[in-house]
């Protein structure tokens, strides 16, 4: 160890030398700063300045720009997707509505056509078995005729009772009737005055079983044709009530 390390270590009279000492340490560990690369007018007692921040090259600035216009670019193409979306939602709710309106419009129509026709295809059914029942009563009626003579002869006893003070009448039957009148001649007096005539003319234009008979007080058609029409227009006013009646239910 040199002296002077001996005197620092040593006793307190040294201590003048260490106070020598410390200034020069201190200034050994102090950065040597080159006078020369200071700015002219520098001054050791100003305040130190704050070195200024980086500037943005233009390059940095176009793209820093170009991220924001895509990003607003990006947030109104989300907002006209969303608007879009919703408007069509709206027409296509809109347009189904007035599908299911359509339809049901449709439905309505064609339910009161088809009642329609249901209605009139009953008519045509009920006028079709009308005929078809008035057909078959006068086949049954005809076929009765044939196997019976009797029935001529109860038709014109039937036809003499609604007259009244006559004095002579003529029957017209079919000429195969003729001998089943005659036969039955005094049933038919009873029918009329004892003062009046009846005369059995035989007419080929008259079926079997049928007649007509004239007297002064007027005339009586009872061919069979003209009793099936007379039961044919019954039968037709029936139904005719009868639809008039379903209508009126209908409406109320």
């Amino acid at each position: 160890m040199t002296q002077a390390g001996r005197s620092m270590n040593g006793s307190p009279n040294d201590l003048s030398l260490w106070e020598e000492t410390l200034p020069v340490l201190a200034d050994a560990e102090r950065p040597v700063v080159d006078l020369a690369s200071l700015p002219a007018g520098w001054d050791a007692d100003d305040p130190p300045q704050e070195e200024p921040e980086p500037q943005a090259s233009p390059e940095e600035i176009i793209a820093l720009a170009q991220q924001q216009a895509e990003r607003v670019v990006g947030q109104a193409q989300a907002q006209a997707d969303e608007i879009r979306r919703a408007t069509r939602d709206a027409v296509v709710q809109a347009v189904a509505e007035e599908q299911v309106r359509a339809l049901q419009q449709a439905i309505e129509l064609v339910t009161e056509d088809l009642q329609h026709q249901f209605h009139q295809e009953m008519q045509r059914i009920e006028v079709e078995a009308s005929k078809l029942c008035v057909d078959l009563a006068e086949r049954i009626i005809r076929r009765k005729i044939d196997k019976d003579d009797s029935i001529v002869l109860e038709t014109v006893r039937t036809g003499l009772a609604k007259l009244n003070g006559v004095k002579g009448v003529t029957v017209r039957v079919n000429p195969q009737c003729v001998e089943a009148i005659n036969q039955g001649r005094s049933d038919l007096a009873g029918e009329v005055p004892s003062a009046t005539s009846i005369q059995i003319t035989p007419e080929d234009s008259i079926s079997p079983g049928g007649a007509t008979i004239h007297s002064t007080t007027g005339d009586i058609d009872l061919q069979i044709e003209t009793q099936l029409d007379r039961l044919k227009k019954a039968a037709f006013a029936v139904l005719a009530d009868v639809e008039s009646q379903q209508s009126q239910e209908d409406i109320s």
